[in-house]
């Protein structure tokens, strides 16, 4: 914040000077932190330019007020020791308490003490009283407050489960902020609303607010904001992979807070880098380094962002296949979601650790975190629901008969609104409900179609045969000597050329032709409209692509082939079994016939 800002409507008499603890604790923050150093620089001198105790001012005259200089210092100093802030913020509202301070001060001091609240995942406490001071500070037109009050409030409702609500806010403070010519606080708000993006996966949005942000901290030299936007810019660029730019921009932030001593932008730093590890498959060094990330986040008491870490770890071990690592990370991030009414976190890890328990062949376990899992994000959406009705009906107390036109309005406004957030939540829930049937119908390790999928796929291409008759062609394939590989490199090195070969199948064919992985190391194409004589084409095609180019894997590159048995529907028959078994039949033909090589049914 500058003081080149337009002066808020609060009188001098509003803002007289901070009590002795609150200038001592800003200046003991002061000493190794920059930000709160230049606000704090500019407290003192418009307190030095004053003389104590006098006003000199007209009455009504608007004055720049000196508090809202310290209370910009003041949130600054959350972020490096909540715990502290959130002590001295409670003593200071328990002094007011027994006086009669002007409204603009005793707001002051209540969106600190729930700042305070929020940095240590006190989320219960203190979103509904940052809702209440964002009401207070709009009834009572307290600009630059409600710019603080519209950032901290939006970050309680991303962690609660309400992104679109804080993307709203967050926009609004974006234009306020413009609006007031307040470069900070923009700065501040688009960082903010990338993050908020990211949440919801979308990293273009992402990145592209958070390179906003960056730009303007970098014109005004801020070193918190600076750090802030390298660490979530390396966040945005890991999840568009582009790992090397992700993890320049990592040490940049992680070196800036080092020689601040940030030690939150550190911590976040330390779990983005342990991202990238597990993206390049480091997972021991990616392990490490979010485990050093939530020891500090456990200093600062952040159990949100130790939360948001497990589920990210044992995200990244689920989609390696290791799933005794993945189940321990996800069950510790749904006990941290269940602590700290985590909503959306806890959400996504109960629907990772169902995946975990359903590979595990754990099937009632599944079903239990899945309902769990569906009634969690019920929940969300029901009390942002019973939250918008309740402040809905305190206004509508709180109206006078010449304004109830308008808070009908409002009301109306609010509850289309929730409407659309509600259509939202639930346009997720039929999204994950797809996701649980693409899930029941692909294989887990090559994600092809599995055996029962392709079976109804042929099913159904059966009874659309049995209205007007077109040829069907069937491909078994089978890779030879496949035991050698995994007797000889262990089963994880088979996997990766399971993986290879569905990749490979998958772009020798046509793409209206489906690929199922038929059970262990053998695959099956369904070619559709091809008889046996054409089939015999792409059934080569296929035999070379995987006979031609070696297999790349951990133990270097590995030399395979396959056999293929084709056979094609009958068309008196219409019998999908027949047909399979003439595949599999032609199938060990080509075997006995020395293998890597391709024979078609009689």
């Amino acid at each position: 914040m500058t003081t080149t800002n337009p002066p808020c409507a609060i009188h001098e008499a509003d803002c007289a000077p901070l009590a002795a603890p609150w200038v001592e604790l800003l200046a003991q923050i002061a000493a190794t932190h920059p930000t709160v150093a230049a606000v704090f620089g500019e407290y003192e001198a418009a307190c030095r330019a004053r003389a104590p105790g006098a006003v000199g001012v007209t009455p009504g005259q608007p004055t720049v007020c000196l508090e809202e200089l310290a209370l910009a210092a003041q949130f600054a100093g959350v972020r490096v020791d909540p715990a502290a802030v959130g002590a001295l913020a409670d003593a200071h509202l328990r002094l007011l308490a027994g006086q009669a301070p002007p409204p603009a001060r005793w707001l002051a001091a209540e969106v600190l003490a729930a700042v305070a609240q929020l940095r240590t995942s006190d989320l219960e406490s203190a979103l509904p009283r940052l809702l209440s001071a964002e009401r207070r500070c709009r009834e009572l037109g307290l600009d630059q407050l409600l710019l603080l009050t519209l950032s901290e409030v939006a970050r309680g409702l991303s962690q609660s489960g309400e992104p679109l609500r804080a993307i709203e806010l967050l926009q609004e403070a974006v234009e306020l902020a413009r609006a007031r010519g307040d470069l900070r606080a923009e700065a501040m708000n688009l960082g903010n609303l990338g993050f908020v993006f990211g949440d919801r996966d979308d990293p273009q949005q992402y990145a592209s607010y958070t390179r906003e942000a960056l730009a303007l901290h970098d014109h005004f030299d801020d070193p918190y904001g600076r750090a802030m936007a390298h660490c979530n810019l390396g966040g945005a660029l890991s999840r568009l992979r582009k790992m090397d730019e992700a993890e320049a921009n990592y040490r940049t932030a992680r070196a800036l807070a080092e020689r601040y001593g940030m030690r939150f932008v550190e911590a976040l730093c330390l779990g983005g880098e342990g991202g990238v590890y597990c993206e390049r498959g480091d997972w021991e060094n990616g392990r490490a380094s979010y485990a050093a990330s939530n020891d500090v986040l456990a200093e600062l008491g952040n159990r949100y962002q130790i939360c948001r870490h497990h589920y990210l770890l044992g995200q990244y071990f689920l989609r390696a296949d290791r799933l005794p690592d993945a189940s321990a990370l996800l069950t510790a991030a749904v006990d941290e979601g269940r602590k700290g009414g985590f909503g959306t976190t806890l959400s996504m890890a109960l629907e990772s650790l169902s995946v975990v328990c359903e590979r595990k062949g754990k099937h009632e376990q599944a079903l239990t975190h899945l309902r769990e899992h569906l009634a969690t994000q019920k929940r969300v959406v029901e009390t942002a629901m019973e939250d918008r009705v309740r402040a809905a009906e305190r206004r509508a107390h709180a109206e006078s008969g010449r304004r109830e036109v308008e808070f009908e309005r409002r009301r109306s406004d609010e509850l289309h609104q929730v409407n659309h957030e509600l259509r939202a939540a639930l346009a997720r829930q039929r999204e994950l409900q797809a996701e649980l049937l693409r899930v029941s119908q692909t294989d887990p390790l090559t994600d092809l179609s599995n055996r029962r999928h392709m079976r109804e796929l042929l099913d159904r291409e059966v009874q659309r045969l049995s209205r007007r008759y077109r040829p069907l062609s069937l491909l078994l394939i089978d890779v030879d000597h496949f035991k050698t590989v995994n007797d000889r490199y262990g089963h994880d090195v088979g996997d990766e050329v399971l993986v290879e070969l569905g990749a490979r199948l998958r772009s020798s064919v046509r793409t209206i032709d489906p690929v199922a992985r038929w059970g262990g190391e053998e695959f099956c194409v369904a070619l559709f409209e091809t008889d046996v004589g054409a089939a015999l084409i792409p059934a080569e095609h296929v035999r070379a692509c995987i006979a031609e180019a070696p297999f790349r894997t951990r133990v270097g590159d590995l030399s395979l082939t396959v056999s293929v048995g084709v056979a094609s529907l009958a068309p008196q028959s219409l019998d999908i079994d027949e047909a399979l078994r003439r595949a599999d039949q032609a199938l060990y033909a080509a075997k006995a016939a020395g293998r890597n090589c391709v024979v078609a049914a009689d």
